[in-house]
């Protein structure tokens, strides 16, 4: 649920219980595990891009009540306590229980900004959403255009040249 907020693999793995506020159901993205120059895991005290450290909504309810249900006595040090290898591993896994294809973690951020774009979210808004620095590479890589909004322009072009 954290990948359909548009966060990278790194900032998941990054993210500390001091990072999420459940009162304004928010999250504060401001760090990132990544692998260094020696192929080690290590938290840098940045994001990855200049607009990656970004305050951003809790939008699905579920991952609120999910946060929520956690005791209070163990919300400390990392939200997913899972290996940061593993949040890739365990998304495929779902994908694979619900029969759709396996995405990873980069292919829910690309479902993010798509669904942000079939919604009609404002590109600027999604771009603060989802710490995109880069404009054309947002809407170049990450909106990809689905088969009714595809369905829906044709229609919209059959309609205008029936009519002229």
């Amino acid at each position: 649920m954290l990948a359909l907020h548009g966060l990278r693999r790194g900032e998941i793995a990054g993210l500390t219980w001091e990072d999420v506020d459940l009162k304004n159901n928010r999250l504060s993205i401001h760090q990132v595990l990544v692998r260094n120059d020696k192929k080690e895991w290590v938290r840098k005290d940045t994001a990855k891009t200049k607009k990656g450290n970004r305050q951003i909504p809790i939008m699905i309810p579920e991952l609120s009540a999910a946060l929520s249900a956690v005791p209070v006595s163990k919300r400390f040090g990392a939200v997913c306590t899972c290996h940061v290898s593993n949040i890739y591993n365990r998304i495929n896994r779902l994908c694979r229980a619900a029969d759709i294809p396996e995405i990873g973690t980069h292919g829910c951020r690309h479902s993010f900004a798509s669904l942000g774009h079939s919604l009609s979210v404002p590109i600027n808004e999604m771009m603060l959403l989802g710490g995109w620095d880069d404009l054309a590479t947002m809407q170049k890589i990450y909106t990809h255009i689905g088969e009714q909004e595809m369905l829906s322009a044709k229609n919209k072009f059959a309609n205008f040249f029936e009519k002229t």
